[in-house]
């Protein structure tokens, strides 16, 4: 299955592009632009922009199957933890890391719960249960809330 790419010049399938830069405009609207440089149905070269401002090169590696077991675990303020099946994983070229691919985007405080209930949560470290993990964002929390409390009563 072909990854297609929404540009100025249309739709181009991922198999055709040559290369992606993302570089700085001054041009409305100023911000990153991505620059793709594809290959056209004649096999020459072309240039043309992406349509999606936020247009992320990295998420054009094909994603690894993910074994089961693995779910994203969210916490709302209220303490309440959600969990979403990873499907797949992502990697991306010179990445330390793998991005979880689940059926909806992992929010505020999250996590990946493993198979032997260790919990891997970004920025935070590893934590040897979802308890634990929970405890942690609670802590987090509360430091976040009493922060809160002390500027407002300045």
């Amino acid at each position: 299955m072909s990854t297609f790419i929404e540009t100025t010049a249309g739709f181009i399938s991922a198999d055709r592009v040559v290369r992606i830069a993302q570089r700085w405009t001054n041009a409305e609207p100023k911000g990153m632009r991505t620059e793709i440089e594809y290959l056209n149905a004649a096999g020459e070269a072309r240039i043309t922009t992406a349509t999606d401002p936020n247009f992320d090169p990295l998420r054009m590696t094909p994603p690894i199957p993910s074994a089961p077991g693995y779910f994203t675990i969210t916490m709302l303020e209220d303490g309440t933890v959600c969990r979403m099946p990873v499907l797949a994983w992502r990697i991306a070229p010179g990445a330390l890391s793998a991005e979880p691919i689940c059926p909806d985007e992992p929010f505020g405080w999250w996590g990946i719960l493993c198979p032997d209930g260790a919990v891997i949560s970004p920025y935070e470290g590893m934590h040897v249960s979802l308890d634990a993990w929970k405890a942690a964002m609670l802590e987090n929390l509360r430091e976040i809330v009493e922060e809160r409390a002390k500027q407002g009563a300045t």
